[in-house]
């Protein structure tokens, strides 16, 4: 899901035995927390940003049709699928990770 830019925050999961059990608070205190945090604020991780740049690399260099869907959002010049405030370590190996992939990763012709 990362990898299509789904901030992944939280899971609720049933099993045959517990399937009729109703979602409890404890479930869903993750996804509150989301949706009433400001997403600035957002811790965001360190996979996440390692998955944006390889995906970010894929999209300019291989998948022409990933590139113009990452035009569209406007992805190509962030650090980040989300719009957060990232801290200096996750910045810099981000954008180190992209340079090295770049440079890794032919495009493709």
């Amino acid at each position: 899901m990362l990898q299509w830019g789904v901030d992944v925050i939280g899971t609720i999961s049933r099993t045959i035995g517990n399937l009729n059990n109703e979602v409890d608070y404890k479930e869903l205190k993750s996804f509150i927390n989301y949706i009433t945090t400001n997403r600035k604020s957002y811790n965001t991780k360190f996979r996440q940003v390692f998955i944006f740049n390889v995906q970010k690399v894929l999209a300019v260099n291989i998948f022409p049709l990933d590139k113009e869907y990452w035009k569209e959002k406007e992805w190509l010049t962030k650090e980040c699928f989300i719009d957060v405030n990232l801290n200096v370590f996750k910045r810099v190996s981000g954008n180190l990770l992209f340079r090295i992939l770049k440079r890794v990763i032919k495009p493709h012709n």
